[in-house]
């Protein structure tokens, strides 16, 4: 996985949202399905489901996995968001370079002299 900077590191009381195991129902053949809830100031706003297939190791063992599962899911959006705020960020530095038209000195608060097209 490609390193990420840290520009907000993890920590209580950030924000409202949480997430937490909801449920988890059982499937054929000993795996289960477990459902994690997200919230936004204790309002549910979304939910992810985690296929787990049995391990022999009993069911602390999946709801393990679960969550570990979740974590490569969160991991993987954070990295998406980073690269959409990357691309945003090149074309908000884009305008900023780009000269605007008519602007005024800052010394005598004229506009500057143009050639007439």
């Amino acid at each position: 996985m490609p390193d990420i900077e840290e520009r907000l590191l993890p920590a209580d009381g950030l924000n409202n949202y949480n997430v937490f195991l909801a449920r988890m129902e059982l499937a054929p053949q000993g795996s289960a399905q477990f459902t994690f809830s997200v919230t936004h100031s204790m309002m549910p706003i979304g939910e992810f489901v985690v296929p787990v297939a049995a391990q022999g190791h009993g069911m602390d063992r999946m709801a393990v996995d679960a969550h570990d599962a979740l974590l490569d899911i969160l991991r993987q959006l954070m990295f998406r968001a980073d690269k959409a705020r990357s691309n945003h960020l090149k074309q908000v530095e884009r305008v900023v370079a780009k000269p605007v038209e008519n602007e005024f000195r800052l010394d005598t608060g004229e506009p500057e002299d143009f050639p007439e097209p």
